[in-house]
């Protein structure tokens, strides 16, 4: 608050003499207080009530401007007001920003930070349930439906998140923080494998983390949205002679959430490939990146390089004329979409009079055979070639048969038996578990009689027939007449892995628990 009135002075707060001399004309009210400083917005601010009239207002801008309220020392005026819709019950808060250079100049709408316009539509009730609220016709309110989902989204979530923390302690609990000792199958050392570190060294758990942080911060931005909307202090009185602040500050909270709905989005998104790396035809896609990782890298370094050259060029040669080459920034998206559209129009470039219509075919051309052709091309190589390395590892791993290797189609059916077979005495259990017991006998390689031997004997199911056995959809059947090769592969690979068997903890070399 600015004090009674002083004579003004460098380092006091009150306004200048001349307009501390206004409080005595009552006309213009609190005018004298647009010249102090308001903490809220970190600069002055008047304020225009409708409810004055258009003269009294008139009056306050002219005294603005007699008293120079705007000088050479303003950078920025922002121009905010508020509507109210009473059929929709909802406040339109429109903010206009005018932003002003150093040199004391207006930049205009379009150009960098100049006129801006903001409209956002706010409402001051979280939730309309009711019969008031109720379209004719409609069983449900559509609030209703909204307030249904949230409770459902934020059940799960915390799930989710109760889910993923209990399986880090877990797993710091069971291996430590750095692992345990193990065989290496491959190497035939004993090293430290599991642990946290190991765990968080992967991708797909970093983004899992980040993702449900994002999550957590949306959460608490909602709660505190509607926090602020139930808030008694904060209720609108329509009509109101006031500039509430309220409108402001739920409009930028609601700018805040759609900005990590956005990034919650897209980390859903990246964080999809984690599964396709369980069906076969799926993960090719991440096992074509994982092969093309290096190549990629050292294209994208070519390309950037490239392409912030020609954006560079353009904005040499264009920026005078063209706003979308009229500074670097602007340059390098253009470029780009240029490179997408395959060059752009040459007409549009050549028209820049005298020896620029040189300058500009030899840019336009050049651009279209380095970019559009020899880039475009080289990255589409390095994708195919992966792919095609990607799609043969697959293949040899299922017997050079691409009919072999599981659709998507295939793996539901087989899920859909198996949600039917769970009614038998074998389950998914039981076989994991004579999995495990075969294992440590180190036969990886057996029969349906020796596999219904063992879920009998040692897996607690006596009543299981080997029909039982043999009929259940996880299975995978060799004939050593047709895949000879294939089942000697197996039992050399079961034979090597059986040395250093027995693990400390009884688990099975290799695996995690409950795989």
């Amino acid at each position: 608050q600015c004090p009674n009135a002083v004579e003004w002075s460098p380092g006091v707060s009150a306004p200048p003499q001349a307009v501390n001399d206004t409080r005595a004309d009552g006309s213009l009210g609190t005018f004298w207080q647009s010249f102090c400083y308001d903490i809220r917005y970190n600069g002055f601010s008047s304020f225009l009530a409708l409810a004055d009239g258009f003269i009294l207002n008139s009056r306050k801008v002219s005294s603005l401007q007699t008293y120079n309220w705007l000088d050479r020392y303003t950078r920025r005026v922002y121009i905010k007001f508020a509507v109210y819709n009473n059929y929709y019950k909802y406040f339109l808060f429109v903010k206009i920003t005018l932003n002003y250079s150093p040199t004391g100049i207006w930049l205009q709408f379009g150009e960098d930070s100049g006129l801006n316009v903001q409209i956002k539509g706010v409402r001051l009730e979280p939730y309309r349930i009711g019969d008031k609220y109720r379209d004719p016709g409609v069983l449900v309110e559509p609030d209703l439906v909204l307030l249904i989902l949230e409770i459902i989204f934020l059940v799960w979530f915390f799930q989710q998140v109760s889910a993923f923390v209990r399986s880090l302690l877990d797993l710091v609990v069971r291996e430590g923080l750095y692992g345990r000792k193990k065989l290496d199958p491959v190497t035939g050392l004993v090293v430290l494998k599991g642990g946290l570190l190991e765990r968080c060294q992967d991708m797909f758990t970093v983004l899992d983390a980040v993702n449900y942080a994002t999550m957590t911060t949306w959460v608490a931005l909602r709660i505190s949205y509607i926090q602020l909307l139930l808030n008694p202090k904060e209720l609108i009185k329509v009509p109101t002679d006031k500039y509430q602040l309220i409108l402001e500050t739920a409009a930028s909270r609601i700018e805040t959430m759609l900005y990590f709905n956005f990034i919650n989005i897209m980390l859903m998104l990246i964080r999809c490939f984690k599964f396709y790396r369980f069906q076969p035809r799926l993960a090719i896609i991440n096992a074509t990146l994982s092969i093309a990782r290096d190549d990629l890298y050292h294209f994208i370094l070519m390309f950037l390089t490239v392409l912030t050259s020609y954006a560079v060029m353009a904005n040499c040669m264009f920026g005078v004329r063209f706003t979308d080459y009229s500074t670097i920034d602007r340059a390098l998206p253009a470029c780009f979409i240029n490179m997408l559209v395959g060059g752009g129009s040459y007409q549009d470039k050549s028209d820049v009079g005298g020896s620029g219509e040189i300058m500009a075919g030899f840019f336009y051309i050049t651009f279209v055979l380095l970019v559009v052709i020899v880039l475009l091309n080289m990255l589409l190589a390095i994708l195919v070639d992966s792919y095609a390395e990607a799609m043969d590892n697959i293949k040899k791993k299922y017997g050079e048969n691409d009919d072999a290797v599981p659709s998507v189609w295939s793996d539901f059916a087989q899920a859909f038996n198996r949600v039917f077979w769970r009614a038998g005495p074998v389950t998914d259990e039981v076989l994991i578990k004579a999995a495990v017991i075969l294992r440590r006998q180190g036969q990886l390689v057996v029969t349906a009689e020796e596999l219904g031997d063992v879920v009998r004997k040692h897996c607690g199911v006596p009543a299981a027939t080997d029909d039982h056995v043999r009929c259940h959809p996880a299975l995978i059947y060799y004939d050593p007449e047709e895949d000879g090769e294939i089942v000697e592969e197996l039992e050399a690979e079961a034979g090597a892995g059986v040395e250093g068997l027995g693990d400390q903890d009884g688990g099975v070399p290799g695996y995690e628990p409950g795989e």
